[in-house]
């Protein structure tokens, strides 16, 4: 049984975790976890978006080609900021990302992560 009703691409808003732990900052960010592991856990993987678009972009950023599809108002770029949130924490959840957002994603965080 799926805990709750959230899937991988769903664009949502939550306190996002500062990497320090001094505390937590709203903002949307973009369920990453699977069916399978929904099953298992009452926490979501989530990796962070930002609307402070930079002059030049990491190797390890992706800027959303179709933001405007997923909820979102304003130009948004992931970064490989990941994050387990519990997921009752999600205060909405605004759309959710194109396949080939979720692609592009994928391939950058593999480029982070190497898996």
């Amino acid at each position: 049984m799926i805990r709750h009703s959230y899937r991988r691409g769903d664009v949502v808003r939550v306190a996002f975790p500062f990497s320090d732990a001094t505390g937590v900052k709203e903002r949307y960010a973009v369920v990453l976890s699977t069916d399978d592991y929904h099953h298992n856990w009452n926490e979501l993987l989530v990796v962070g978006l930002t609307s402070r678009i930079p002059a030049s972009l990491r190797s390890t950023d992706y800027l959303l080609q179709d933001g405007q599809v997923a909820g979102l108002t304003k130009p948004s770029l992931m970064r490989s900021h990941l994050a387990t949130i519990d997921y009752r924490l999600i205060q909405s959840k605004v759309g959710a990302v194109t396949a080939r957002d979720l692609s592009g994603i994928e391939a950058t965080l593999k480029r982070a992560t190497g898996l």
